[in-house]
């Protein structure tokens, strides 16, 4: 897998979050070797606080599990407990390298930088509407000067109501990111149209987002009675019995985690 392959599939996963995801250490140990270097000189991504939970590799299960920390003589040591009884006995502790906690962010935030960088504005970028929006500019056309900014939600680069999706722009040649010019003059030279016309079908956003919600909601019910009758059992315990249910609606337990506790 090239960097090409790889910065978009990061753009994909992006589009499909809300301005941020975070990659894990063994998301990234299959990348090929000075894939994550580089893109941690380029900005591309950025260190974050260690991993609280992680998929354990104990047993074929492969549950998302709570990180267990100790300090001994100065050490820290992090490790995983199966929270099923039979099992502690015969694992015990999972021990965790230090390194396997490592977590990066690969964010809009972090792609409105570079891209300002790349086209060399002076100006600082202006965070709009709770980071839906990056100003980053203005670019002189053949038919005047252009504001260039880059939005969330899809992620694309804006240039007065022309808009392209950020994926289609960045690429690497080389060891070095560039920015697709001739597209990029393209879209400075076009006719300005409206700023809405790169907004997506609402009325299927909103009907997605209220089917999202509502299938969420059936979790955190499912949750409060499963834990009221399992009250010893842990989160993620309730998650794993959760996905076997319909309601889950093919997502697995590690997703259903996240969104079942109200």
């Amino acid at each position: 897998m090239g960097m090409n392959s790889i910065l978009e599939s990061l753009h994909k996963a992006l589009d499909a979050a809300d301005g941020v995801i975070y990659i894990g250490w063994r998301e990234s140990m299959a990348w090929p070797d000075g894939v994550k270097d580089k893109f941690i000189k380029l900005g591309l991504l950025k260190r974050v606080v260690a991993a609280k939970q992680l998929e354990c590799v104990g047993c074929e299960n492969n549950c998302f599990m709570d990180i267990e920390s100790v300090i001994a003589k100065g050490v820290k040591r992090s490790f995983i407990i199966c929270d099923v009884p039979e099992m502690q006995s015969q694992m015990g502790r999972i021990s965790i390298p230090p390194e396997q906690l490592s977590r990066w962010r690969f964010s809009v935030n972090q792609l409105a930088k570079i891209v300002h960088s790349l086209l060399g504005f002076e100006t600082e970028i202006a965070a709009l509407n709770s980071g839906a929006e990056y100003r980053l500019g203005w670019l002189e056309g053949t038919k005047g000067r252009r504001k260039v900014s880059i939005h969330t939600k899809p992620v694309v680069l804006m240039i007065s109501g022309v808009a392209v999706p950020l994926s289609e722009m960045l690429y690497f040649e080389g060891d070095g990111l560039k920015i697709d010019q001739f597209r990029l003059n393209e879209m400075v030279n076009m006719k300005p149209t409206s700023e809405k016309s790169y907004e997506p079908n609402q009325d299927k956003r909103t009907a997605g987002k209220a089917q999202t919600l509502e299938m969420r909601a059936s979790w955190q019910s499912a949750y409060i009675s499963l834990k009221k009758e399992n009250p010893t059992k842990s989160n993620t315990w309730i998650s794993k019995k959760i996905a076997k249910l319909d309601i889950s609606q093919d997502r697995n337990a590690r997703t259903i985690y996240k969104d079942m506790t109200p």
